[in-house]
């Protein structure tokens, strides 16, 4: 699982302007601060790029937004331009409309974009803009969602939603194996011990059982260690720095050494993967965002909970990321696409996401039960409880998206057993370093 690919890319490969209808009773959800009076925008035009689309929750969600800001704004028409395919070609999609002249006035972007389309000129800065904007203060974004879009100091993009990394955990396969749930004061030698007991109990009925998944992504293991994958002014990549080469090792032994994650022949026609198969139960526990909450409690097969990622020596630490929306610096309607981000994100464009979407928002004060009723009480009890340890893995670098093929490249084989992470981390260095020049 990587974090461009958390999510299956579903929707249709059209543009529609979305109609103005009478949104009263979303009107009438609060708002994270009190909107200043706005003036009346001049008649606009706004193409929005997105992959969120019907049939998806989002997509629904993302529609019935668009209404609510055009209520507002009947001098305004929103045109919705479908993203399709994988990161890299919406990413595609999306520089080819601005080379041509027709760059969109609002995108949908990938958490590992904004700062490469920031250095290469494509985005507004947007730190004014923000700072003269009353509905919400700087300080109420969770700061791991505010920072990807942040490159060299400035705001390029303002988070449209916002995930962390959490434990999912069927208490019935914990019992069987005679062990306790997941604790709040769970640190990483616990998950393991639970893991191998799990793992040892005797298979019945010819319906195989599983332990863990590897943790679906790798740089929180890093940052648990007490590693780090660049220096802080990101010239030097430190991956083969003393600790994050055991970090690496010890994921890469969950499967080679200990056995306790199932192999890619064992997900064989496992829909959904990791998570179809906790979702049948049939995995103890499986690492996902918030994200993944609604699909799993629709899916499903027997009772589950959620818990934080384990306690480490660097303090209890997660993945934070998201979506991001950007403002074209080459659109034509700059005030109006400004207006529409704001609204998404800390007026009432955000409040319907949320409670029209399992979408989580990126305001602190908009993170409770009352406003998120896709959310129980308890997941949100989980998620505040880590986001405060969220970081993110260089996202907003714009030579991410190649490094982290490099870190691809290189670990591959280390997850595989064919090779020492020493031996990769020298080699991720070698050929990061090159990148960071």
């Amino acid at each position: 699982m990587t974090a461009i690919s958390r999510r299956a890319v579903l929707g249709r490969a059209t543009t529609a302007t979305v109609a103005a209808l009478p949104l009263a009773t979303l009107a009438a959800c609060a708002m994270p601060g009190q909107a200043p009076a706005q003036k009346e925008l001049v008649p606009a035009s706004l193409t929005y790029t997105t992959w969120w689309l019907p049939p998806l929750m989002s997509g629904i969600a993302a529609e019935k937004a668009v209404q609510a800001f055009q209520g507002k704004h009947a001098n305004v028409r929103v045109r919705i331009e479908a993203l399709t395919g994988g990161a890299a070609q919406q990413m595609e999609k999306v520089q080819t409309m601005a080379a041509g002249g027709t760059p969109p006035d609002v995108s949908l972007l990938r958490p590992q974009y904004p700062g490469g389309m920031a250095a290469k000129g494509m985005l507004l800065s947007l730190d004014d803009r923000l700072q003269k904007d009353k509905r919400a203060p700087r300080s109420d974004f969770i700061p791991v969602h505010l920072e990807r879009g942040t490159w060299q100091g400035k705001l390029w993009g303002l988070p449209a939603e916002g995930w962390v990394l959490i434990t999912y955990y069927n208490p019935a396969m914990f019992a069987k194996a005679g062990q306790a749930v997941p604790t709040d004061s769970w640190t990483w030698d616990n998950w393991l011990d639970a893991a191998k007991r799990i793992a040892s109990v005797p298979q019945e009925g010819g319906v195989k059982t599983f332990a863990t998944d590897d943790g679906g992504m790798w740089e929180y293991f890093i940052w648990s260690w007490g590693g780090e994958l660049l220096n802080k002014q990101e010239t030097e990549c430190l991956l083969n720095r003393p600790p994050a080469p055991d970090a690496i090792q010890w994921r890469a032994d969950l499967t080679n050494k200990h056995g306790v994650v199932p192999t890619p022949q064992d997900l064989t026609g496992v829909q959904d993967g990791m998570r179809g198969l906790f979702q049948q139960g049939r995995l103890a526990m499986v690492t996902l965002g918030n994200w993944a909450l609604t699909d799993v409690q629709a899916a499903a097969q027997t009772p589950w909970a959620v818990a934080p990622l384990p306690q480490s020596k660097a303090g209890r630490v997660t993945l934070g990321s998201g979506a991001t929306y950007g403002v074209l610096k080459d659109g034509k309607q700059i005030d109006a696409a400004w207006e529409f981000v704001a609204d998404h994100v800390m007026g009432e464009g955000a409040r319907v996401m949320a409670t029209e979407s399992s979408m989580l928002p990126s305001l602190k004060p908009m993170i409770k039960p009352d406003g998120l009723p896709h959310y129980k009480p308890e997941w949100l009890r989980v998620i505040n409880q880590v986001i405060a340890g969220a970081r993110q893995p260089h996202y907003n670098h714009p030579r991410y998206v190649e490094m982290n093929q490099v870190f691809t490249e290189q670990l591959t084989p280390v997850w595989r057993g064919q090779k020492s992470a020493k031996d990769a981390a020298d080699e991720i260095v070698r050929q990061v370093n090159l990148l960071l020049k």
